[in-house]
């Protein structure tokens, strides 16, 4: 990808944070308004890192925690067994939030305090999609982004995402608990923070169900934002996915790819709610 921008100077710091048993690499770049990118099922990726850059490009201090594998490794293949059967994930179970959501608020408590107590952003993708709604429950944060949550896998899910056969119940299920989806929107209910929830019209490893449901959850309080995906043949073959990393990066040279408005639509909603804060 070019780089006509010059995204690429944004180096990254990292350090370690733990809380309890749960340690991971973090790592920084840019200065501005705080925001956490939770990285996707293939790791904290070349296109992943790239996203942090843009961001920070955009006037935002930019936190990456590394939850598994090597920084630029895109093979999905190496994690997901692993994750299938991690305590840490909860191994990506139906309707409970694992014990990796507690140490993500601990992390965003962490960023506040060492920003002067600053309000924070963050932002979940597919495997951690759904981990911005208990994010939400967190007092600093007023800037929650959920693109594309993925979770939970199971045989069907794997079926309807190769022949969008399968379909069932398991379509409106979230990798959390109904108790803090409940927390997150009466919190976004009654504080006025707004849910934005992303996703490909087509997409089905997060189907629309999905986000019938979480508007049910938090009615007027969600921003839903499903792009347009292309081509027939792109929506029955191979349908995009993730919004603000890899699919951002198959159009470098389209300044009108759908995944363009998306950006620029949630460097918006970061810079509006962390400035309302």
């Amino acid at each position: 990808m070019t780089d006509p921008k010059g995204y690429g100077r944004f180096a990254f710091e990292h350090r370690v944070q733990d809380h309890g048993p749960i340690e991971h690499q973090v790592y920084r770049t840019g200065d501005g308004a705080p925001v956490l990118v939770m990285h996707e099922l293939p790791g904290l990726t070349t296109a992943a890192l790239n996203f942090g850059r843009r961001l920070a490009a955009e006037g935002f201090r930019v936190y990456l925690p590394l939850l598994f594998g090597n920084p630029g490794d895109s093979d999905p293949r190496r994690y997901h067994r692993e994750l299938c059967i991690s305590r840490e994930f909860g191994c990506l179970a139906a309707g409970k939030s694992a014990p990796i959501v507690d140490w993500l608020r601990a992390l965003v408590l962490d960023i506040s305090r060492r920003d002067g107590g600053a309000k924070v952003g963050v932002i979940g993708m597919c495997l951690t999609g759904a981990f911005a709604i208990p994010l939400l429950a967190v007092p600093c944060v007023t800037a929650p982004v959920a693109a594309q949550p993925g979770v939970p896998f199971s045989m069907t899910f794997l079926v309807f995402g190769k022949l969008g056969l399968g379909r069932g119940d398991w379509m409106k299920q979230l990798n959390v608990a109904d108790a803090d989806i409940e927390v997150a929107a009466a919190r976004a209910r009654g504080d006025g923070i707004p849910l934005l929830a992303v996703r490909f019209e087509s997409d089905r490893i997060c189907p629309r169900a999905r986000f019938d449901r979480l508007e049910l959850a938090f009615r007027m309080s969600m921003i839903r934002r499903e792009l347009p995906d292309g081509s027939i043949w792109r929506r029955w073959l191979s349908p995009p996915h993730a919004t603000l990393t890899q699919e951002f990066e198959r159009a470098p040279d389209d300044p009108a790819h759908p995944t363009r408005d998306l950006f620029s639509a949630v460097v918006a909603f970061l810079k509006k709610q962390l400035a309302a804060a």
